[in-house]
């Protein structure tokens, strides 16, 4: 399976309520950059982003949220906007995402 260009976080949906609109915005908001993970994990290769950098983009919209999750995980609470591409199949609907923005994919 190739995941060029994805990136991963964990622990999203416990943050969601920091998720909600700023009334506020300051000034321009930076891409986020990917996290040193340890190279023990699963697919070491593929960058991660912590949560902070996550809800800095999602609030910019400068990434396309891929909830990786069950359809029944995903009805029971998501990221606003996400789309829902279970894990099983990403590579068939690799074609459903924009190989020019972002994509931040999170399974919890």
């Amino acid at each position: 399976m190739s995941l060029i260009g994805v990136i991963v976080i964990g622990g999203v949906l416990i943050a969601l309520p920091l998720l909600a609109p700023s009334a506020n915005p300051i000034g321009p908001t930076p891409i986020p950059t990917a996290l040193n993970i340890d190279q023990n994990i699963p697919y070491p290769a593929v960058p991660r982003i912590n949560v902070s950098d996550a809800h800095t983009a999602w609030q910019a919209r400068q990434a396309v949220f891929v909830d990786v999750r069950s359809a029944s995980q995903y009805a029971q609470r998501h990221i606003p906007g996400a789309k829902l591409i279970p894990l099983g199949d990403i590579e068939s609907r690799l074609n459903e995402l924009n190989k020019d923005q972002a994509i931040i994919t999170y399974c919890t």
